[in-house]
């Protein structure tokens, strides 16, 4: 016991730095993702009308938003790094969650391994960098996992794990599909009384339906639920890349290393079924929480959903973690090699990349200030005409552009003398001269071109 404690603190440090340097490293770099004005003009309107914006303009319960509110208004929060950071925190703890997580199912070294494939997991680093609500949503189930497992030896920690349950269905619908066979796992549990465990899934079930209602409404609002039509329908390669989901972040693996992170995927959930030293239960729980997200997805997107992509299997990332984690440690040593080594390739090449300025959101806000920056009375602007461009550029325009300088959608109709031109590719209109250039890195990068005419 008393090596056990100085042991538990140096991980819980180590892997609390390690996390927070991938948390709030260029937290406030990237402008605003498309998805993440949503979530600020949400969370910036008045309390009562948050449950409004959300009902109107989301596919999501309304518990993030609230949460983001409380969290930016009481803080006098504006800036990106500001609103990010309540996602960079929960990614922290989530590191340390899954941590707990690997320690319950296995022992402590599973769950440091666990712990810092998390905190280096690209599509962790990616959503808890992102003000939107899946790195939340990770960690209430990663805390609701723990916690039942830990009920067994101490029922009070079934209380924790209900309101983490309630939690996590209070923050996105795809927790629906971690929650059911959470229920099923502690409702078959005979160490607890017939009358914890009911009262266990009825808490969990109702807390969740509250929102039912309101998701019809969405749903009905946005039939297709993601809306992304050629992006994240069910193609081979979409399915590859929810697969290898934990190392997908903000900059996509190519083919070849894609390949490698299913693999390593896959084959860490067959090494983990096969670790006999494991609690057959306990190891049933992590693979139907790793598995079923995946499983959801095809099925969705099979009947026509446009949602398979790694995000709406987010619910599913924290324990395919475990699973590996514990693979690397049980497994024997040939197994272990090749997927440390598949971990390694994959996961550092994602981390690497997700970290250039190029894998960054699309710089809006500094085509706003190239803009600002030279513009006069009378210029107008010219957007992309691609929405993941051109909402936060308006976003941004409405405080960072000087006053008379109008922002219009292609195509070009009036023909201002001089005309500010946002490209991601497209040609300057005929009848203009270039006076000058600027180059902005991002995903997609943006060419800012200031144009003048040639008419006397």
């Amino acid at each position: 016991m008393g090596k056990a404690r100085p042991y538990r603190v140096a991980v819980g440090v180590g892997l609390t730095l390690l996390a927070s340097v991938f948390a709030f490293l260029h937290l406030g770099t990237p402008s605003w993702f498309i998805d993440e004005v949503f979530s600020v003009q949400t969370s910036v309107s008045p309390l009562g009308d948050v449950y409004g914006h959300v009902r109107h303009l989301e596919t999501s319960p309304p518990g993030y938003f609230w949460l983001l509110h409380e969290w930016a208004g009481r803080a006098g929060l504006t800036d990106e790094a500001g609103f990010r950071a309540l996602s960079a925190i929960a990614g922290v703890a989530l590191a340390l969650c899954v941590w707990w997580v690997g320690d319950q199912v296995a022992d402590p070294p599973v769950g440091a391994i666990a712990g810092v494939l998390t905190a280096l997991s690209p599509f962790v680093v990616q959503y808890e960098q992102l003000a939107r609500p899946y790195a939340l949503l990770m960690l209430a189930l990663a805390i609701a996992v723990a916690a039942a497992m830990r009920a067994r030896t101490d029922a009070r920690w079934l209380v924790v794990c209900a309101l983490a349950t309630v939690a996590a269905l209070w923050v996105h619908y795809t927790a629906w599909v971690a929650v059911l066979p959470l229920c099923a796992w502690v409702a078959l549990d005979r160490r607890h009384s017939a009358r914890a465990r009911a009262a266990f899934v009825l808490a969990g079930l109702a807390g969740g339906a509250v929102w039912l209602p309101l998701a019809h409404h969405q749903f009905t609002t946005y039939p297709n639920g993601g809306e992304l039509p050629g992006i994240a329908d069910l193609t081979p390669a979409n399915l590859l890349t929810t697969v290898a989901g934990p190392f997908e972040g903000r900059h996509p693996l190519g083919d070849v290393l894609r390949g490698i992170g299913v693999a390593t995927v896959l084959g860490g959930l067959v090494a983990f079924a096969a670790c006999r030293s494991i609690e057959a239960r306990r190891r049933g729980l992590i693979l139907s929480l790793a598995i079923l997200p995946l499983v959801a997805l095809v099925l969705l997107g099979a009947a026509g959903k446009d949602i398979v992509i790694p995000r709406y299997a987010a619910e599913g990332i924290p324990f395919t973690l475990v699973a590996l984690g514990a693979a690397l440690a049980r497994s024997p040593r040939p197994v272990a090699i090749l997927l440390a080594a598949g971990t390694a390739v994959v996961g550092g090449s994602g981390l690497v990349a997700g970290e250039r300025r190029g894998a960054f959101y699309a710089d809006a806000r500094g085509a706003v200030r190239t803009i600002a920056a030279d513009a006069r009375p009378g210029d107008a602007v010219v957007t992309t005409g691609r929405l993941v461009v051109d909402y936060p550029f308006r976003y941004y325009a409405v405080a960072g552009l000087p006053r008379g300088v109008r922002v219009i959608q292609p195509p070009l109709r009036a023909h201002p003398p001089r005309l500010w031109l946002l490209s991601t590719g497209g040609a300057a209109p005929p009848g203009y001269r270039l006076a000058r250039f600027r180059h902005l890195a991002g995903d997609p990068p943006i060419d800012v071109l200031l144009l003048e005419t040639t008419a006397r």
